[in-house]
């Protein structure tokens, strides 16, 4: 995406878990937000391991789901089932926040992560990126 200002995401204090309300130092960070959010969308759509990896801001790393959060399982049209996201709430460790996620929209939401990755790296504007995109019926026959 390309940079629509010089704004730039920039820890508070230091340290990542701040207090709401704490006050932002002004420091200089490397990344722009737009490399930033190319990063997040580029990880997701290409590395992020869907079947066996959870997502946790509590914990804050990769792994598999914590043994307290009950695994998202969806059932595909041809009968098989895979993993949904697994997505643990911070709030409620033992809820899992895509547990409402369709096969549907799991397929969905891969599309859009590796669209948003191909626009993200060859430099598309943040209006690019947002504008609303819906496969068209020839798309639709073609999965």
């Amino acid at each position: 995406v390309a940079p629509e200002s010089d704004v730039v995401l920039q820890p508070i204090n230091g340290d990542p878990f701040v207090e709401p309300g704490a006050n932002a130092t002004k420091r200089s960070s490397p990344k722009s937000v737009a490399t930033l959010f190319g990063e997040l969308v580029a990880f997701y759509a290409r590395d992020f391991d869907w079947q066996h990896e959870a997502i946790s801001v509590r914990v804050a790393c990769r792994g598999p789901p914590k043994t307290s959060l009950p695994l998202h399982r969806i059932t595909l049209e041809n009968g098989k089932k895979q993993a949904g996201p697994n997505i643990e709430d911070p709030f409620e460790v033992t809820r899992n926040l895509g547990s409402g996620v369709s096969s549907v929209g799991v397929m969905r939401l891969r599309e859009e992560l590796l669209r948003a990755d191909e626009l993200c790296s060859r430099g598309a504007s943040l209006k690019e990126l947002l504008e609303l995109w819906a496969p068209t019926s020839d798309h639709d026959a073609r999965q």
